[in-house]
């Protein structure tokens, strides 16, 4: 075929090839931009401006309990220092993630409208 019309296709394709997960349905997904906003501090009070920043560097601090985080306006600079952006007395071990689950209620006025509208598009 020269043409994919349909998802299911795709699916087809690539399982020929390897493994095709579906997210949401075999992979769980998780809520962790909520959890992280609990222990995280917001990036305007990090110790380096996050906008203008080219270079944001990751890694473990030395007792491997922490994430630390240096930013770089430049490429080939080095002159930021490596510190914590989580809270204080706040650690990345103690969240605790929620599945989201799938799908998303609309509202009923939301399904009317979008029904008048494709009615109206396409006709009945």
């Amino acid at each position: 075929k020269d043409t994919i019309l349909q998802p299911e296709q795709y699916e087809q394709i690539l399982a020929e090839h390897g493994t095709v997960h579906q997210v949401g349905v075999t992979v769980p997904v998780y809520d962790f931009k909520s959890e992280s906003e609990k222990i995280q501090k917001k990036p305007g009070s990090w110790h380096f401006k996050f906008n203008p920043s080219k270079r944001i560097i990751l890694k473990k601090n030395k007792d491997n309990t922490a994430v630390v985080v240096k930013g770089e306006v430049a490429y080939r600079t080095d002159t930021c220092t490596f510190r914590q952006v989580t809270k204080p007395n706040c650690i990345h071990q103690n969240i605790m993630l929620i599945e989201v689950k799938k799908g998303v209620s609309l509202k009923p006025l939301k399904v009317r409208d979008v029904a008048k509208l494709l009615s109206k598009h396409f006709g009945d």
